[in-house]
């Protein structure tokens, strides 16, 4: 990849996330080779964390043919999806919270519509 992408991706996903909120902050690096583990492409991913210390992410990878611009409207329309969405799990990661809480737990879990393996992992479970 050109050390020339970070930039384009940085450039979008600001210019997006600016018209919602005023600071954001976005670093970048550039690896090539084995640094990068041979990764055949570009990457974001995308934080943001709310006033009550809500973490949300999102986080997209993008191959050869894929434009930096494109990868980084996708996944800032994901990481707003998410915000909007509610919740203090986002929907990548929900399974993951009902797996470590387990089948007998009592404790609440406020997230965003369930996903797809969120459903799975609970038809999986056996009464």
């Amino acid at each position: 990849m050109s050390p020339a992408t970070n930039p384009r991706v940085i450039d979008k996903a600001r210019g997006i996330l600016n018209d919602f909120i005023p600071d954001v902050y976005i670093y970048n690096e550039h690896l090539k080779g084995a640094q990068s583990g041979n990764s055949p492409g570009h990457s974001l991913t995308l934080y943001t964390e709310s006033t009550t210390d809500v973490v949300l992410c999102c986080d997209n990878t993008a191959t050869n043919q894929t434009l930096p611009e494109d990868l980084a409207l996708t996944t800032t329309h994901q990481l707003l999806d998410a915000v909007h969405a509610g919740g203090c799990v986002d929907g990548s990661h929900q399974y993951l919270v009902l797996l470590l809480h387990g089948p007998d737990s009592t404790s609440r879990i406020f997230s965003s519509s369930r996903t797809f393996n969120s459903i799975h992992y609970f038809f999986s479970q056996k009464p």
